[in-house]
């Protein structure tokens, strides 16, 4: 869970969400927006990470120092999406690049391995994002093969 705080040996704990407004506050719109995107940055390398984990908006947000109410503002003020909805269409495409290149493995391994626990779930989900079910989409990319 998200503390707020973080140990800093030379000068105790340091509130690392208040760091951020701070620093954002003292900032131009330009500027603070600046701040934002690499907030932004740093965890969408996280997610990259950790796609095919379970993950939570708590994770996330503490990944970059950020409380989760506060982060989710950032990522969309930032993105023009949600947390989840980044997350999710990373994981769609992680599944598109497995589904063309490893043709052995089941559409419930694909699922597993891009972090969805519940194959309707990503069946669902995946036809929302490429407009074809993970079959179709496999069966598509390899007539074009």
């Amino acid at each position: 869970a998200y503390s707020g705080a973080i140990r800093d040996c030379s000068f105790g704990e340091i509130d690392v969400e208040a760091a951020w407004k701070r620093a954002a506050a003292g900032l131009g719109a330009f500027r603070k927006k600046e701040v934002y995107r690499a907030a932004v940055s740093a965890s969408e390398r996280f997610i990259e990470k950790k796609l095919s984990e379970r993950l939570t908006l708590e994770q996330i947000a503490s990944s970059v120092g950020l409380s989760p109410w506060f982060f989710s503002r950032v990522f969309k003020l930032v993105t023009k999406k949600t947390v989840f909805q980044y997350l999710y269409a990373a994981r769609i495409e992680k599944a598109k690049a497995i589904l063309c290149s490893d043709y052995n493995l089941n559409i419930s391994d694909t699922a597993a391995r891009t972090g969805f626990r519940n194959v309707q779930h990503f069946s669902r989900l995946f036809k929302k994002f490429s407009g074809l079910t993970p079959k179709s989409y496999r069966s598509a990319s390899s007539e074009q093969l």
